[in-house]
């Protein structure tokens, strides 16, 4: 997730239902996001998008079944010119890193 924070958006999450999840994070809010998740889930920083694929451990050795879930969850504006291009390079860039069959 990434990009700018919009005012009054809430993240409410339970620790006890999100035990298995990891937010990689990045863009120019990155600092508020990390704010609303510490303590809940665990969390990595990248400056953007290419980097905090690169922070997925073992992408490309990956065996099993994962699921990657973009989800922004904030404006793009900060690095893309619209979502759209944020969601193109998002497609180009998991293309590259992860073993699509």
């Amino acid at each position: 997730m990434g990009g700018l924070f919009k005012k009054g958006d809430k993240f409410n999450l339970n620790k006890k239902y999100f035990k298995n999840l990891e937010a990689y994070i990045y863009g120019k809010d990155r600092q508020v996001f990390l704010k609303l998740f510490k303590n809940k889930i665990k969390v990595n920083l990248s400056k953007d998008l290419r980097n905090t694929l690169k922070l997925i451990p073992n992408l490309k050795d990956i065996r099993t079944k994962v699921t990657v879930l973009f989800s922004p969850s904030a404006a793009s504006f900060d690095q893309y010119k619209n979502f759209e291009e944020r969601g193109r390079q998002f497609n180009m860039l998991i293309k590259r890193y992860l073993p699509i069959e």
